[in-house]
């Protein structure tokens, strides 16, 4: 299968990682750099819209969203804070819009943990609720096949390592790349149903 993965900027990241243990599907990488492969921002509708219709994928997955450290009371970038929210929330409806559009079979969002989460984790968490909620209208609403992954640490990715570096205070659980690459492989050969929330850890 051709499989689209939007949020993949380094070969640390979570998109690329998982390309190295699925070896049968072609990737193609997306990011706001173009760095491994496609330019394109997830918040820009006419450019996902552009790829998507290019690309003609069997499979789209969402992993477009930086971590970043902000508790409530405490924000203080709130651009960086709207940057994050705006990959994960907009960028979903965005995902899910052309997917449909295009009619790409299957949607995949690369998310986290939302209740008990690390205090640190406000955007982020919020971010994720919003894709959460996607994936569930999305499979009630449309022909698209959609799925959430909810993640700890992907171990050995970017994401991972900087989170793993800030030490005390932040925590999470550690998740093996083949674990998640087994359940991408679940889903495209149809082992989940459609909507499903599956937890990783």
């Amino acid at each position: 299968m051709k499989i689209l993965v939007i949020g993949v900027s380094s070969q640390t990241s979570v998109g690329y990682l998982l390309a190295q243990h699925l070896k049968d599907h072609e990737f193609i990488f997306a990011s706001r750099s173009g760095k491994l492969g496609e330019a394109c921002d997830v918040t820009n509708n006419e450019a996902v819209a552009a790829l998507i219709f290019r690309i003609k994928p069997d499979v789209v997955i969402h992993a477009a969203g930086f971590y970043r450290e902000e508790t409530l009371g405490n924000i203080q970038d709130w651009q960086a804070a709207s940057s994050n929210v705006l990959a994960k929330a907009f960028g979903a409806l965005v995902v899910l819009n052309e997917a449909v559009k295009n009619a790409v079979p299957i949607v995949i969002f690369f998310g986290g943990k939302m209740e008990h989460a690390d205090p640190l984790f406000a955007p982020f968490v919020v971010g994720n609720g919003a894709m959460l909620v996607a994936v569930r209208f999305a499979a009630e609403h449309s022909s698209v096949q959609a799925y959430y992954l909810e993640m700890g640490l992907i171990i050995g990715s970017s994401m991972g390592k900087l989170i793993q570096g800030r030490g005390q205070g932040v925590h999470d659980e550690e998740v093996h790349i083949e674990t998640l690459a087994q359940v991408v492989q679940g889903i495209i050969s149809g082992s989940y149903a459609n909507g499903s929330q599956i937890v990783l850890y």
